[in-house]
């Protein structure tokens, strides 16, 4: 059920409360459900509604619970990336590109809410802090104190101070047009590759039909972008890619996502960290998804089975390490990075590519992946790497 906010039983005890109604909390409350579990379950959210205005997409692939696939709008067998009037495109329909959108995603969690009695939601209810207690933990808000025995929190993560990698900064906009402009068969991951004042920029295209699509600039900097700046930049990509013909907006979507490996804090006994803050955002590239139905259908196991709620970091050791071994080398050698993207689509079948961007890669894939790279950057940051490991050992 949704709570009105009058409503605010603090006498109940909770099996469970989950802090933070995004993608993560979410679709674990779906795991749950299917799962059976028969616990009580408190969602507290700060904003005054459920997620609507974001599309998740992920490459399918056959690990994906049905609860999920099920809620696929849009699939696209081709996917590409472009580097001025070099285009490499991609293709595998057994492991085509999906997107399900937030509104769909948040409904389907409505929906087990608002049938279960066990499940509660409450919107409009910021976090102010999270306590332990002797038998119990206490969740504050500025209007009321819940109590229950277990906690995942799916809250930002305190950026870094100093930053200590890149950030992607995107801002998008669904349209409308009168005519036909885009291929509904393809996504254009990265269109226009390119570097500019030591950042890299490139223009995503998600079509949904010939007249109606998502575009979205991106770019990889040091330094966070004002927004205005970013919706200039789709603004002005917008009218030149329709010609400046009439278009009508849908929505808007932006954010800033940080381009380095988050690790949770330490483990207190029943409270853990889920989403980006718990680690389950890929640093190289910011997809999420599809590590988050990981940590769900593992968490839901645990907490059906009654064990003890531990920190799980959905996406394993050798794509984190990866993945800051890439980014190290765009830190110090941004312009070649266009090169990078585009070599990574042009030398790895489509399979293999879309395996390694859902962590389900081969061994003998990702050698082929490390045999794509050029060596020497890559082994030059692999040596700072390691430096900077000894340095801080000994610090230690």
């Amino acid at each position: 059920m949704t709570l009105p906010n009058s409503i605010l039983n603090q006498n109940s005890h909770y099996d469970l409360i989950l802090i933070g109604a995004g993608a993560a909390n979410l679709s674990l409350v779906l795991a749950l459900k299917e799962s059976n579990y028969d616990g009580s379950v408190l969602i507290l959210e700060r904003t005054d509604k459920l997620p609507n205005n974001r599309i998740w997409s992920f490459w399918y692939h056959t690990t994906l619970p049905k609860h999920i696939t099920s809620l696929i709008s849009h699939k696209w067998a081709s996917w590409s990336v472009s580097i001025g009037t070099s285009c490499a495109t991609m293709n595998a329909p057994t492991m085509p590109y999906c997107s399900i959108t937030a509104e769909t995603l948040s409904n389907a969690a409505l929906a087990v809410i608002d049938k279960s009695a066990n499940y509660s939601l409450l919107l409009s209810c910021d976090v102010v802090s999270v306590e332990h207690k002797k038998n119990t933990i206490s969740v504050i808000t500025p209007a009321a104190k819940f109590e229950c025995s277990q906690v995942i929190d799916t809250r930002p993560p305190i950026p870094e101070i100093p930053n200590v990698g890149l950030l992607q900064s995107f801002y998008g906009m669904e349209i409308k047009t009168e005519s036909a402009f885009f291929t509904p068969s393809k996504v254009d991951l990265m269109h226009q590759l390119h570097v500019s004042n030591d950042r890299l920029e490139f223009f995503y295209i998600l079509p949904f039909s010939e007249s109606h699509a998502l575009l979205e600039y991106t770019c990889f900097t040091r330094n966070n972008i004002p927004q205005m700046e970013l919706k200039h930049q789709i603004e002005a990509f917008v009218t030149k890619y329709i010609n400046g013909s009439n278009y009508s907006l849908v929505r808007t979507e932006s954010g800033v996502l940080p381009m380095y490996n988050i690790t949770p804090p330490a483990n207190k006994k029943n409270v853990i960290r889920a989403g980006i803050s718990g680690g389950a955002m890929r640093a190289s590239t910011g997809y999420c998804f599809s590590s988050i139905q990981t940590w769900a259908g593992q968490t839901a196991a645990m907490l059906v089975n009654a064990e003890p709620l531990q920190q799980i970091i959905p996406i394993p050791t050798i794509y984190r390490w990866m993945d800051d071994l890439f980014l190290k080398v765009l830190c110090h050698n941004m312009n070649i990075a266009p090169v990078l993207f585009y070599n990574l689509t042009k030398k790895l079948s489509a399979p293999r590519f879309a395996r390694f961007m859902t962590e389900k890669a081969s061994i003998l894939d990702l050698l082929w992946i490390i045999w794509c790279m050029p060596k020497l950057i890559f082994l030059k940051a692999l040596f700072i790497i390691n430096e900077k490991k000894q340095v801080n050992a000994k610090k230690k």
